[in-house]
């Protein structure tokens, strides 16, 4: 058998955790594993959990014990699972595989010729220390490559409004101005899953229900920041966007021997605020979150708009 592992990717994030059944079978979940290292982190207690108990085969329980195996106790893996203090050292000698989780959670990916494992490790004592997701890999890949395109928000007459990643979130707006923001996951072209209990929509169904409750909804890209600084162009005042928000806060401050503008960008490289970013979110809050121009993927390093960007 042939065991390769890594650091995951940011767009394998999403399918570190459980969610609707409907979505764990399209990508090929099989089950997952969960295990505690115990008090003194030298035990090995683990529970494992059906998703689609008919891809259980004996050919996949045969190589789940073997990687298993191999990641407790074969060096070639780092020990990953031998003992939760090689673990924490697994986690810490890569530390682009984080996961930007509250918890310090790290995420990794492991194939074999026929099956795929993302493995979320927790060095912290307290919480469950790991979970080992394992999927067919030709339907996981399959799914991967199928959401790139996009979940579609349309009218009710199928009018396109806007595409969101897969895993992004979007703000539902009531006619009173009260909002709740929702996750939503890519099923097919025409169907996703939104919310927390993550009921399935076909696309349309969505749409409608929308429109006859009066409400709006735009994107909560991640590919923006939850706020950044801008400049007013006829004062030079530095302001600040938030994201989702129309409008801007002010914050009555000018900065002293540059333009507006560089002080703005000098405010946002301190908090790791891209050009690119800057500019899609002040077109969002200018001509609303589900423009094109509210997407920092339409603009250059500098914040200039792409060619043929619409």
């Amino acid at each position: 058998m042939n065991l390769t592992i890594r650091p995951m990717t940011p767009a394998e994030h999403n399918y570190y955790y459980s969610w609707s059944p409907r979505l764990m079978a399209v990508a090929g979940c099989i089950g997952h594993l969960r295990g505690d290292m115990g008090r003194e982190g030298n035990s090995f207690y683990t529970t494992w959990f059906d998703h689609q108990e008919d891809l259980k085969t004996q050919a996949f329980k045969d190589e789940l014990d073997i990687v298993v195996t191999a990641l407790r106790f074969d060096a070639a893996y780092g020990g990953a699972l031998a003992d939760r203090s090689k673990l924490a050292a697994y986690c810490r000698a890569h530390p682009e595989s984080g996961m930007g989780t509250i918890s310090l959670e790290y995420g990794f990916r492991l194939d074999t010729d026929n099956y795929a494992y993302a493995l979320r490790l927790n060095p912290d004592w307290g919480d469950y220390n790991f979970y080992l997701y394992c999927y067919v890999r030709e339907k996981l890949d399959n799914h991967m490559a199928e959401s790139k395109r996009g979940i579609r928000f349309v009218t009710p007459g199928y009018r396109d409004l806007f595409r969101l990643a897969d895993g992004d979130g979007i703000r539902i707006i009531s006619p009173d101005g009260k909002y709740k923001d929702r996750t939503c996951r890519y099923i097919s072209e025409t169907h996703m899953t939104c919310g927390w209990d993550d009921r399935l929509y076909h696309i349309h169904d969505f749409a409608e229900e929308m429109e006859q409750a009066g409400n709006t909804v735009i994107p909560l890209r991640s590919s923006l920041p939850e706020k950044c600084f801008a400049a007013l162009e006829a004062t030079g005042e530095a302001i600040i966007i938030h994201r989702g928000v129309k409008g801007y806060t002010p914050t009555e401050q000018r900065p002293k021997g540059v333009s507006g503008q560089e002080g703005a960008d000098k405010l946002n490289k301190t908090i790791g605020v891209t050009r690119a970013q800057a500019a899609a979110m002040l077109a969002g809050s200018m001509f609303g979150w589900a423009c094109p121009g509210a997407d920092p993927a339409n603009y250059d390093e500098q914040g200039k708009p792409v060619k043929n960007s619409p």
